[in-house]
């Protein structure tokens, strides 16, 4: 008939079934979902960069900024603060991509 042990042990199985489904089938593994956005505003040069869930997987839109010293930080996408943010990073990090493309052509002339 039908045994606890069996079932507990099926269960496990389809529980180590869908980890291993969710971790094989979306792009670096298993997504990271901001529950709530927070509503600090960190001063920018505090920040070093940032990416946004995927809003096919997670329900609450997130831009995911992290801090200097590695800290995660949820941030509504609409909110101006999180658009601002993103533009000064990009600009940030494009400066320092030129910079470092300068550099690499000086010394190569040389």
């Amino acid at each position: 008939m039908f045994s606890p042990h069996y079932a507990s042990t099926s269960y496990r199985l389809l529980i180590l079934f869908g980890i291993k489904f969710l971790y094989f089938n979306f792009p670096g593994g298993i997504s990271k979902c901001c529950l709530k956005n927070a509503k600090t505003k960190v001063p920018r040069m505090l920040l070093r960069s940032y990416e946004q869930n995927d809003p096919s997987l997670c329900s609450v839109p997130s831009v995911v900024f992290t801090t200097t010293k590695g800290k995660k930080l949820c941030a509504d996408p609409s909110n101006t603060w999180t658009k601002t943010s993103m533009a000064y990073l990009d600009g940030k990090n494009w400066q320092q991509k030129q910079t470092t493309f300068k550099k690499k052509m000086e010394n190569s002339s040389n």
